[in-house]
């Protein structure tokens, strides 16, 4: 099994009568672990446009926009911490 890592993914969607903007963040073996997770809670439409990456990028306007600073501290540490028991518990 490949070691764990920190996903993340930034959703941003919009027509006449719905608007999403999300981020999500989660620890998996690999990236469609995090599409199943995507399409657990979103929906399977989302999965084509949620924009997936490996690591945090706090920088992103979406992440930067709606996750608060002590949580983008809290990532971080997820990311640098990733293998360690206390957060590599997977389903």
């Amino acid at each position: 099994m490949p070691t764990p890592r920190l996903y993340t993914a930034t959703i941003i969607y919009a027509d006449g009568s719905l608007m999403i903007q999300a981020f999500h963040a989660s620890v998996a073996h690999h990236h469609a672990q995090v599409v199943q997770r995507l399409r657990s809670r979103f929906g399977d439409d989302v999965v084509g446009i949620a924009e997936l990456r490996c690591g945090f990028f706090p920088a992103t306007p979406i992440a930067a926009a709606i996750v608060p600073p002590a949580v983008a501290d809290m990532i971080r540490e997820i990311e640098r911490n990733c293998t360690t028991p206390r957060h590599s518990r997977l389903p």
